[in-house]
């Protein structure tokens, strides 16, 4: 068996980290960060610092989401030793308080490889607004809802996440 590429853990990492955050799967979550992690979301918020901040607003937020879709796309990874960093482009669509809510953003990650393992002690989160059908482009439509987010995860999809 050929052992995975730091890129490729890294890549499937991702895979099984929002798959854990789609489904509200916070013991899963876990094994993906930092207990000192920094979580900056898609809202007008501090950072949220430390597993145990983050997790109890992302407790809060998945109490008022379902039907959580999040795809990835465009993602782009870096290994520099036992750091990384991995930026990507998601789309977000849920029921929020029982209304549909889509959204599309862009989160950064910074890890560090502890043992064998790759960590998130940085998450960051944004949400990019997107013209409405009928507006005329260039003028900016007012967020169609973030589930802020996650979290980040809050934010977008993200501030539900970390949101």
């Amino acid at each position: 068996m050929v052992p995975l590429t730091d890129e490729q853990q890294i890549d499937y990492m991702l895979s099984e980290y929002l798959g854990a955050w789609q489904l509200g799967d916070t013991e899963r979550m876990h094994k993906f960060y930092s207990e000192d992690v920094s979580v900056v979301n898609g809202g007008w918020a501090a950072p949220v610092i430390g597993w145990t901040n983050f997790l109890a607003l992302y407790e809060q937020q998945k109490l008022h989401i379902q039907k959580v879709r999040l795809d990835r796309m465009g993602t782009y990874i870096k290994v520099n030793g036992t750091t990384a960093w991995t930026c990507y482009q998601w789309e977000f669509d849920a029921l929020v308080d029982d209304t549909p809510t889509t959204a599309r953003g862009q989160t950064t990650l910074i890890l560090v490889k502890r043992d064998t393992r790759w960590l998130i002690v940085h998450d960051h989160t944004s949400v990019v607004q997107t013209a409405k059908r009928g507006q005329p482009a260039g003028t900016p439509a007012a967020p169609t809802g973030t589930a802020s987010k996650p979290p980040s995860q809050g934010g977008r999809a993200r501030d539900y996440r970390r949101r």
